[in-house]
Formats: structure tokens, C-alpha cells, sequence
């Protein structure tokens, strides 16, 4: 500006307006100039050339700008056009749209009407340049030559900041000068922002009840997941309103839109809310009914539980509290009949595995888990048998007996009880000893069958010998002597038979009585001590010097260390020597009877304890016997609270120990 220092601001700005040849100023609503009056400029610029437009542009509820109007009328009614429809008169170019008309003789009528603004984007989307660039010359006029310019403030803090559709944050807010930028835009290109229509709203909304109803929303989403589903709808919306408004210039009303979803989907909610209560009241009546069946079955139950169930359906008010309240006494009970039942299925020792029709495992009571091969996540139940038990169960197979496990160590009686569309039990009853029975008795069998027959045929023969050929007494000494040896022999194999049986039966008392072993262990010697030399075996057995005192059964022990020692003799290769020792300690007295024969292997050293078990080796069949003296010896021991057991190394010997409670 040319003006002299002497003139004031104002004087300055006011010559400087009239200088320009098209300027339009800016005005509003204020209440402080009288009411509702424009807040009017300095009459110094008021001159006949300038233009005056109103800047008014109230945020909406939700405190953000979308609208101007294109005219208002203060309490004077003094009709103003918006500021940006006098920018672009001010520029010779036309405001599209209904908002005024020029009739006949050059007057011109408003029609003053809410525009929504079509924002071409967020803030600086138009070209700005700061106005002390100006002043200083570091901007050319040329610069704004045929171009609609306007001026105002733009820095933060002046209280001229305002939300818009593209605003999240308050750094992002618009000043005013950069909205009525984009109001100027919108009224050239005539393109506003329209309203949608209100029969496209209700579409929208119909679309949006149906989907929930399509979807079963309002039943998959209840409580929290239901609150959840309906806040996804703000933001949801919200994207919607701000897409159309963006790329097709129309106004998505947000708000009435949004609690029109809201109440639509509570409104659904409610309805099914309806439908829910309805199917529970239908339910809870056939549970009562179940109720009082299961309550029979226990007499204080059905009487306590009864009259409760009484109040409970007595109540006038069954609101939702009260089904709650009716739930919880059904589930109750529920879980009492479950209990039951469980506790059942637990106690019972065999496996019960339950499939449905389709095959898979549904259950498995508390003994599946010691099956070899269990599993808490089983394959179908055909596959899951198979992978345990050496057999085939596809299709529909019949019940089985003795079928062995896949390591043959046990043996199950299976059986299949099919369940009417439910499916099938499957229990498995552990046959181990009723297998080890049978096996037991084929092979006494077969042990009776020969060691009997021996002596017997013996017998017979000698006994025909001197029948037929009327022997005189000499020559048949030697056959009467053989007789005699094979009677005592299979006099032997029965009382050892009988002895085993008779102290399984329970039927034989145990004699205790307090004595020294020195004795005992003497007589033992005087009767084996022969039969060890003969075979030129060394046997040694703890001297005098060291005396032992147990509390026993004086005539079992003694026959059960007979036995161990018997085999120790039978069992060594001559030259050897058969070691008796005994110790006394830890409240336990220790009789260790230890050889040097062929030995016992890891896998058989626990089954030379079991009835009729003889190793099938050549040692073994060199010696006659019943294969009970060992199981005699662990009868006695367990009768006396004690134990046997073998520590062998094949080709080396063995170490029999003996020990019960002193």
C-alpha cells in the first residue's frame, strides 16, 4: 500500500478497497449486534462497490461442518447470500443451483436453502500462500491473476478451526477461510452434497434387518458379543455415510441411521428374546417331568427336592429371573444323576468304551486309561480296538472271548451291546488269569499225563515181570526195589501237588513258634547231604557259631528250604558247590540258597515262582518234577508275610532268597 504513515490502519485498508475492482466482505449472525443481527464491517469499507456475504456455517450435532445456507435473514429481515455465492457473482461467474432468481427489471429473489458442502478433500487441498510472502514481494501478483482469491486466517488457536467429514483429530480440523473454499467449489460446479433420499434410508435399514435375520446374528451374538456387534455398527456406518459422501455426493444421515440400526437390531433381539422364552418354559416343563422320574429313585431326595419344585412352579411372576432360578434347580439335579452315573461307570473294573453310530468314541469310563495303547483322543472305535487288541473289528463283529492284547502279555472277553440310534457300548473284561487258568491246566495236564505215567509204567512192567516169570525172592529184589523207588517217587510228585493246593486253600494254619535254625538246618542236611554227594556236590550251611532265632512255622520252612536247596542240587553239574547262608537285619531274616548251574534268563526269572512252569531246556528235561516246589516255596513265604525272589546269570548260576519278618 502507497498510503502516507500519517493515515491510520483503517484508512489505509479502506482506500486500498477502493482501489480493487471486485471484493466481497465478510459478515454473520451475532447476537452482540443487536438480536440476531449481522456483525456488520467497518463502514469505511462498506463502499458501493463491495460485496457483502454471510460466513455462517454452525456445526451440527455432532460439532462437525457440512452446511452453509445459501442466504439468511437477521431479525430485520435483512436477507444476506452466502459469502461464496457473492465470491463467484464478484467474479462474473454463476452460483449453480435453485438458490435465487433474476426476474424481469434486474431484481433478484432468494430462496435461502441449506447446501451441503462438497469437500474436495481434507486440509490444504487448495493452493495457500502466506500473506506476509506477499507483503514482502516474495510472492508476484501474477500469481493470482485470473484466479478467485481468498483471505483469511489459518493459524491454529484463533478459534477459527472446525471439524469436517474429513477431520478425526483436532490436528486436522479446517479453518473457516479453507471451508468456505470448498463452499465456493460447491456452488460453481452446482454439485452439493445431497441428502439420501428417506426411501433409500428404510432400504438400507430393511437390507440391514434382513442380513441379521439371514444371518442369525441376533442369535449367534448375546450379552457382551451382542453390545460388541452393535458399537461395530458406528464405525460401520460411519465409513458407509463418509464412502457415499466422498465418491457419490450424497449425505448418508449418520446419526438417525445409525440408532435406526440399533433399535432394528435390539428390536430383533427382543423378538428372539420372545421366541427363546417361549422354547425354555417348553423345556423346563418336560424337565420337571424327567425331574420327578430320577427323584423316585431315592425317597429323602424326592421328598426335599419336591416340595422345592413346588414353590419353584408356583410362582405367579415367571420372568427370566425365575427361568434362570429353574435352570439352576434342573442343572442340579442334572449333575447329581450325572454324578451317579459316573461314579458307577468308574467303580466298575472292566473297560466300557461307548461309540456313536458313526463310529467315533465318545466315552471311556476310568479303566480304558490302563489299556496298553490308550488314548485320551481315540481314532474310530473299529481302528482304536485293532491298534489295541490282535483281532478285526470292522463291520459289525460278533463278541469274542480271550482275545490277546497287540504284546499277547493279556487277554479280554469282548463284548458289543449296540444302543438303538445311539451307538454302541464296547466293554472289555480283562480275561489275563481265566487264560493263565486254562493255560495252567494244559499244562498240568501234560505234566500229570508224563511224570505219572513214568513211575507208572515202571511199575506195571515189574510187576507183570514177576507175575508171568515166577521169579523166585532173589531175582526179584531188584524189581521190587525199582517198584518201590518209582512208589516213593510218585508218592513224592502227588504230596507236592497235594501241599500246593492244600496251602492255596487257605485250610493250612500256620504253627509259629520261636526256635534256633542250627537244628533245622542239620536235619535238612542229614536227609539232602547224601544225595549232594552222590552227585559229588559241596553243600555249606552257616556252622554253630553264629545261631539264629525266627519266629516260623518250624515244618513249612523247613520244606521250603528243602526245596530250594533239592534244586540246587538237581540243577548244578557235579564238582560244583550249593552255598546256604542266613542273615538277620531290618526286622527280616534272609535265607539265601545260591548255585552254580546253567542259569535262569531275565524273561523266565519271575515265572519259575508260577504253578507247573518248568523251563524247556535240556537240564530241565533231564529231571523229573511237577514244577510246584518253587511255587510251594512263594506260598510259604507270602503265608509268613514275607517273599522269594532270584537274582540268575545264565551260565554262572543262581542266588534263590528266602526272607519273612522276624
Amino acid at each position: 500500500d502507497d498510503a502516507s504513515p500519517n493515515v491510520s490502519e483503517d484508512e489505509a485498508l479502506a482506500a486500498a478497497i477502493a482501489r480493487a475492482p471486485e471484493l466481497v466482505l465478510a459478515t454473520r449472525l451475532s447476537p452482540d449486534s443487536g438480536p440476531h443481527g449481522w456483525l456488520m464491517p467497518n463502514a469505511k469499507y462498506r463502499q458501493p462497490h463491495v460485496r457483502l456475504g454471510h460466513v455462517q456455517a454452525d456445526p451440527d450435532t455432532d460439532n462437525m461442518t457440512r452446511r452453509v445456507w445459501s442466504a439468511l435473514m437477521d431479525a430485520n429481515h435483512r436477507t444476506i447470500s452466502a459469502f461464496s455465492i457473492e465470491t463467484l457473482h464478484a467474479a462474473g461467474l454463476p452460483a449453480k443451483g435453485p438458490f435465487e432468481r433474476v426476474m424481469d427489471g434486474g431484481a433478484v429473489v432468494q430462496f435461502p436453502q441449506p447446501v451441503n458442502i462438497r469437500f474436495i478433500g481434507g486440509r490444504q487441498s487448495f493452493p495457500q500462500v502466506s500473506a506476509a510472502n506477499v507483503l514482502d514481494g516474495q510472492v508476484s501478483s501474477e500469481e493470482f491473476r485470473d484466479r478467485i482469491v481468498l483471505i483469511g486466517l489459518t493459524a491454529e488457536g484463533l478459534q477459527d478451526q472446525w471439524f469436517t467429514p474429513f477431520s478425526t483429530q483436532d490436528k486436522e480440523k479446517m479453518s473457516g477461510v479453507e471451508i468456505h473454499a470448498n463452499a465456493v467449489d460447491t456452488f460453481f460446479a452446482g454439485r452439493s452434497v445431497s441428502e439420501a433420499p428417506q426411501l433409500y434410508v428404510f432400504a438400507f435399514l430393511f437390507l440391514i434387518a434382513l442380513s441379521v435375520r439371514r444371518l442369525n446374528l441376533h442369535r449367534r451374538f448375546e450379552g457382551m458379543r451382542f453390545i460388541a456387534l452393535i458399537g461395530l455398527f458406528f464405525p460401520a456406518t460411519f465409513a458407509l455415510s463418509w464412502s457415499l459422501m466422498k465418491y457419490g455426493d450424497t449425505w448418508f444421515p449418520f446419526w438417525p441411521s445409525w440408532l435406526a440400526i440399533v433399535a432394528s437390531v435390539i428390536g430383533l433381539q427382543a423378538i428372539e428374546m420372545m421366541r427363546v422364552n417361549s422354547d425354555l418354559d417348553k423345556k423346563l416343563s418336560r424337565l420337571s417331568i424327567w425331574d420327578e422320574t430320577f427323584r423316585h429313585q431315592d425317597q429323602d431326595w424326592e421328598r426335599s427336592r419336591g416340595e422345592e419344585l413346588k414353590r419353584l412352579f408356583s410362582t405367579p411372576f415367571q420372568n427370566a429371573r425365575w427361568r434362570l432360578k429353574a435352570v439352576d434347580f434342573f442343572n442340579e439335579d442334572l449333575v447329581r444323576f450325572l454324578s451317579f452315573n459316573n461314579a458307577i461307570l468308574g467303580s466298575i473294573e472292566d473297560v466300557i468304551i461307548v461309540a456313536d453310530p458313526a463310529g467315533r468314541v465318545v466315552y471311556q469310563n476310568p479303566a480304558a486309561t490302563a489299556l496298553d495303547g490308550y488314548r485320551a483322543s481315540p481314532p474310530p472305535a473299529p481302528v482304536y480296538l485293532s491298534s489295541m487288541l490282535n483281532a478285526s473289528f470292522e463291520g459289525n463283529p460278533p463278541n469274542m472271548t480271550l482275545v490277546p492284547s497287540r504284546d499277547g502279555k493279556r487277554f479280554y472277553n469282548v463284548t458289543f451291546a449296540p444302543i438303538r440310534e445311539s451307538g454302541v457300548v464296547i466293554s472289555l473284561h480283562d480275561a489275563t488269569a481265566q487264560q493263565e487258568l486254562n493255560q495252567a491246566k494244559n499244562d498240568m495236564v501234560s505234566l500229570v499225563s508224563h511224570e505219572l505215567r513214568t513211575p507208572l509204567t515202571s511199575i506195571r512192567g515189574y510187576s507183570d515181570m514177576l507175575v508171568k516169570y515166577d521169579l523166585v525172592a532173589e531175582k526179584g529184589k531188584p524189581f521190587l526195589a525199582t517198584i518201590i523207588d518209582e512208589s516213593r517217587r510218585l508218592n513224592g510228585l502227588i504230596q507236592s501237588f497235594l501241599d500246593v493246593a492244600y496251602i492255596e486253600s487257605g485250610r493250612q494254619k500256620l504253627s509259629i513258634s520261636e526256635f534256633e535254625m542250627g537244628p533245622v538246618l542239620k536235619d535238612m542236611m542229614a536227609i539232602l547231604g547224601p544225595v549232594a554227594e552222590q552227585k559229588h556236590i559241596r553243600v555249606e550251611t552257616p556252622g554253630e557259631s553264629r545261631p539264629t532265632r525266627v519266629r516260623a512255622d518250624r515244618l513249612l520252612l523247613y520244606q521250603a528250604l528243602s526245596n530250594l536247596v533239592t534244586n540246587a542240587i538237581k540243577y548244578s553239574p557235579s564238582g560244583t558247590t550249593v552255598r546256604l547262608t542266613v542273615s538277620n537285619g531290618d526286622g527280616k531274616v534272609r535265607f539265601h540258597v545260591a548255585d552254580q548251574g546253567c542259569g535262569i534268563p531275565a524273561d523266565e526269572a519271575a515265572k519259575v515262582f508260577e504253578k507247573f512252569y518248568r523251563r524247556a531246556n535240556k537240564e530241565t528235561r533231564e529231571q523229573s518234577g511237577f514244577g510246584l516246589g518253587l511255587a510251594f516255596v512263594k506260598e510259604v513265604a507270602v503265608k509268613h508275610g514275607g517273599d522269594v525272589f532270584v537274582e540268575s546269570e545264565v551260565g554262572k548260576g543262581s542266588r534263590f532268597t528266602l526272607w519273612i519278618p522276624n
